[in-house]
């Protein structure tokens, strides 16, 4: 007999992509954060339909279910091209919109909610699911014109290269990538692609700003938001829903003025926009409806006059054909120190939290806590808060995939210290100003020095954005093992001794039946030392050096598998909590 162990660690068209001869742009970018989303179609598409039992059920069932769910296309002819949530041009024309594909409001987590169940397009970076790659704290760029204070990104003058990797900072280049002639937006194809491009990807951007009584801008003309492009487009202004331009369709518009409160929905060039509301709603005309943002949405303008506020972007291409991108503000911005927190590749997951202090330097090698300074604090692109400060020794906490942003910090030209206190990580800082790199590491310190440029008074200069990403690694890797056994005798092995990378202070953790979590901070279903687990064919335990004593009990007929977790510890000044690393053998 034999114990395997293993280890289970937009109308639609086609044609091909072309490229014109492009530059990078450099002078007056901008970068807002983003959370940046490729999805593989067939993938992401069978883990809906598994979890939601699609898969389970015949082939006329299987439509009419895929009705209630949200799904990745290439075509109508598609079988999750199912009702008019999942068709392109549902009302037979390319520019009806369906709304109501999700809630009106995000989550306490800041995370949207779909009407319409789906593997998690946009759910937290830290689950792993078939069929989508995340990549948070990407710096998107925005070109940003000093005369009248706009931002704006716009695929048919502008397109960005996705390098696929954390905390990135994507080049602008000029020039937009084409289609037949037709501008697009495709951030995860280089310049050199010559094949189909690639279709299905999704964005999570985050705008913070800050808004007067009026509504108005420095030059004192009416703030605005613009957005125009497809598929699916959802805007948020402090956790609530402002434009639903959703559904797989051509590039839809929608604007927001902040002065006038006035909402509105536009279709190229005159053209009348539809919306259909859901899958059974009728189709109705709303080029002409007019939206309060004061008076229909729960938001006033003594709420956005008090502080941060975030304005966040949730983007889809849904579908296979053109896609474009147009996004045009000016939302008023401070200058801004951001501390971003991100785990390394391949360093599980913990929901703890890491602490920092900020320190800001009164003379020659002398610093002093910042104490009490406000900050607002986000998680991934969603505001969390925009009334936390710092403690009266300037400490503040972050959790993997949080930043903090502290605003109004460029009129005294301070040179600031970011120290991290939590330790058992190998740390990697990086610091920029806009696009170029700034500060340094502190010599035999886990901190970072961030000079800060003094910025004149007037309130009608340009702002900057100073960023300091804190990267904690601890890779551990848990290999497979494989144990040979005889019939009804216990046999040991030690299953840590092919592990690598283990950091000080990681111990056995427990035992459990597979499939459990694993890469987590969640230690559900693990058993604890010494202690039996009963397996399909015998049962199982681990001692704390990690060795495995597994004990047939009836003729084996299959293979037993079992997870076993290390754990290793995020320890502050008052904190030291467990993160699990599961394998499976």
């Amino acid at each position: 007999m034999s114990f395997m162990t293993t280890i289970a660690m937009v109308p639609l068209g086609s044609g091909s992509v072309a490229y014109a001869e492009t530059a990078q742009v450099t002078d007056n970018v901008k970068y807002f954060s983003t959370t940046m989303y490729n999805y593989d179609k067939t993938k992401i598409n069978q883990e809906t339909d598994t979890a939601t039992g699609v898969d389970k059920k015949n082939d006329l069932e299987q439509y009419k279910a895929r009705e209630n769910n949200f799904y990745f296309i290439n075509s109508n002819s598609e079988p999750w091209a199912a009702g008019q949530v999942n068709k392109c041009n549902p009302g037979n024309a390319n520019n009806v919109l369906v709304q109501g594909i999700v809630k009106n409001s995000l989550d306490d987590n800041g995370n949207i909610q779909f009407n319409y169940p789906n593997a998690g397009v946009f759910a937290s970076p830290e689950k792993t699911i078939a069929g989508r790659d995340v990549y948070q704290n990407v710096k998107f760029p925005f070109v940003y014109n000093p005369d009248d204070g706009y931002y704006t990104f716009d695929s048919d003058n502008y397109h960005v290269h996705s390098g696929k990797v954390e905390g990135e900072t994507l080049n602008l280049f000029s020039g937009a990538q084409t289609i037949g002639g037709q501008g697009t937006f495709f951030p995860f194809n280089s310049d050199n692609d010559k094949g189909k491009p690639d279709y299905h990807f999704g964005m999570n951007m985050s705008v913070p700003f800050y808004m007067n009584e009026h509504g108005t801008d420095q030059n004192q003309n009416n703030m605005k938001f613009e957005f125009s492009g497809d598929d699916d487009v959802w805007v948020f202004i402090n956790g609530k829903l402002v434009l639903d331009i959703g559904g797989i369709h051509a590039a839809i518009g929608g604007s927001i003025d902040f002065a006038t409160g006035e909402v509105k929905y536009t279709f190229g060039n005159g053209g009348t926009v539809y919306a259909i509301q859901g899958k059974d709603g009728k189709q109705e005309e709303i080029q002409n409806k007019t939206y309060d943002l004061y008076k229909d949405f729960g938001i006033t303008r003594a709420e956005l006059a008090s502080g941060e506020n975030n304005l966040q972007i949730f983007y889809l291409e849904r579908g296979a054909g053109k896609s474009n991108c147009k996004i045009k503000f000016n939302l008023q911005q401070k200058d801004t120190l951001q501390v971003s927190k991100t785990l390394g590749t391949d360093t599980p997951y913990t929901k703890n939290s890491f602490e920092f202090q900020l320190l800001k330097k009164i003379s020659e090698d002398k610093y002093e806590p910042v104490s009490n300074k406000n900050y607002a604090l986000y998680n991934g692109s969603s505001l969390d808060s925009n009334t936390t400060t710092t403690d009266e020794n300037g400490k503040f906490n972050l959790q993997a995939g949080q930043h903090a942003n502290f605003s109004a910090i460029g009129k005294d030209g301070l040179e600031y210290k970011v120290v991290e206190l939590t330790t058992g990580y190998t740390t990697t800082w990086t610091g920029k100003k806009e696009n170029a790199t700034n500060g340094s590491v502190v010599s035999g310190e886990n901190a970072y020095i961030v000079p800060i440029q003094k910025s004149d008074k007037d309130d009608k200069r340009e702002v900057t954005t100073y960023t300091v990403d804190c990267v904690n690694t601890a890779s551990v890797v848990l290999n497979d093992d494989t144990i040979v056994l005889d019939y009804g005798k216990p046999v040991e092995y030690d299953v840590t001794k092919n592990d690598k990378n283990a950091p000080s202070g990681s111990s056995v953790y427990g035992i459990g039946k597979g499939n459990l979590q694993k890469n987590s901070s969640d230690a559900t279903g693990y058993t604890g030392l010494d202690t039996d687990v009963a397996l399909d064919n015998g049962n199982i335990k681990i001692n704390k050096n990690g060795v495995v004593t597994y004990t047939p009990t009836r003729y084996m007929n299959s293979v037993d598998k079992a997870n076993y977790a290390v754990q290793y510890q995020v320890t502050t000044d008052d904190e030291n909590q467990p993160t699990i690393k599961g394998n499976e053998f």
